[in-house]
């Protein structure tokens, strides 16, 4: 399914569930390296897979942050709709009220 499709709601749910995965495998990650020397070759590696997390944080946040630009939006226009379609009163409507 094409992110063109997705509510802002299900976009939410699928960086944070992405979020999830990042930092799980930051966990892992960590856990299986640590030891009180390494080669070089594992701290390489590990670096690598350091920054590769960092990159698939960064593309969470920016989901993130369209998602909530995306609400945002959507808000002004269900209120400019609203707007659009409230009946007007006029003030001898008004007193009677």
């Amino acid at each position: 399914m094409s992110s063109l499709y997705l509510t802002p709601e299900s976009k939410h749910d699928k960086a944070q569930a992405e979020q999830r995965g990042v930092v799980k495998r930051l966990r892992n990650l960590l856990d299986h390296y640590e030891r009180p020397e390494m080669a070089v070759d594992d701290l390489e590696v590990l670096s690598l897979q350091l920054r590769l997390a960092g990159v698939n944080l960064i593309k969470c946040a920016r989901e993130l942050s369209e998602v909530e630009e995306e609400r945002k939006t959507l808000l002004r226009e269900m209120e400019k709709q609203q707007r659009h379609y409230e009946p007007e009163i006029d003030d001898d409507e008004r007193g009677m009220l």
